[in-house]
């Protein structure tokens, strides 16, 4: 509501909310609100808004991987494959994403707001007509080491105990590998996955040299760091003009909702903005 006109007002209820936009510039934004009473007096409110960036938000995963007749020219049609693979093990990446393979079936991921990510062929890509070695003993699964309480969303590595010499696969909560690394002589494997580590259950293999993949490992839970978030409260003016907004502060990522509600109260008011 601008201003109250000839009508007579002592309390209005409004808010502010809507959908941060995908291009949202990551930093801080200052709301202000204000409510004038009837005697011209005049209170007002901060809400801070801190947007995060886009790339903390989004974790780019590889799709099952696609097999192609020819590692160093991959055909348009298997192209197209790795494409909807991908897009498959990303379906919450937001409209105008674009996806780019090359020759070799590297992968780059333009986001709306023109950051970017690379996914590496060999998590994308395997020679066709591959056969099956079901003679190879099985490797020992592996054991995640890492707390990744809080760690989903950033660039955090993940320590695997597993037998030396054996590589070790990282997997999402979909079964999707998301880094590898070889175990050294002490049997630790540190893995940085391919973009910042995924949200959900992580779990690892192991593969010795000259054998074949072990059972997954105990799955341990990825989650984010919690969001600062501050309660709001009332502004108060001597003549009791008030003003109350839920929140002081929010933080949010690009593409998702902010609801803060706003209520003036006056014993006659004059606008809310």
């Amino acid at each position: 509501m601008t201003t109250a006109g000839t009508e007579t007002y002592k309390r209005r209820d409004n808010g502010y909310g809507g959908t941060v936009a995908w291009d949202q510039p990551a930093g801080d934004t200052v709301v202000t609100f204000a409510v004038r009473s009837k005697n011209n007096v005049v209170v007002t409110r901060d809400l801070r808004v801190t947007v995060l960036e886009l790339t903390k938000k989004l974790d780019a995963v590889p799709g099952e991987k696609v097999e192609v007749a020819d590692l160093n020219n991959v055909s348009e049609n298997e192209k197209n494959k790795i494409i909807a693979a991908t897009q498959k093990a990303n379906a919450s990446f937001p409209p105008g994403t674009l996806y780019n393979v090359d020759q070799r079936g590297n992968l780059v991921i333009t986001y709306p707001d023109k950051s970017t990510d690379k996914i590496d062929a060999s998590y994308l890509v395997t020679p066709s007509n591959k056969p099956a070695d079901t003679n190879k003993p099985a490797g020992q699964a592996p054991e995640i080491t890492s707390d990744l309480s809080g760690k989903a969303s950033t660039p955090a590595d993940v320590t695997v105990k597993a037998e030396p010499g054996s590589t070790v696969k990282l997997y999402n909560n979909d079964g999707v590998v998301i880094g590898e690394a070889v175990a050294n002589d002490q049997g630790v494997a540190t893995i940085s996955p391919i973009n910042s580590l995924p949200e959900g259950q992580i779990t690892a293999t192991a593969t010795p040299a000259g054998g074949s993949e072990s059972p997954k490992s105990t799955p341990i839970t990825a989650t984010r760091a919690e969001k600062p978030e501050v309660d709001g409260g009332v502004s108060r003016a001597n003549d009791n003009t008030q003003l109350l907004v839920t929140r002081s502060h929010i933080t949010v990522y690009p593409g998702e909702k902010v609801d803060v509600r706003v209520t003036a109260v006056a014993s006659e008011m004059q606008n809310l903005r």
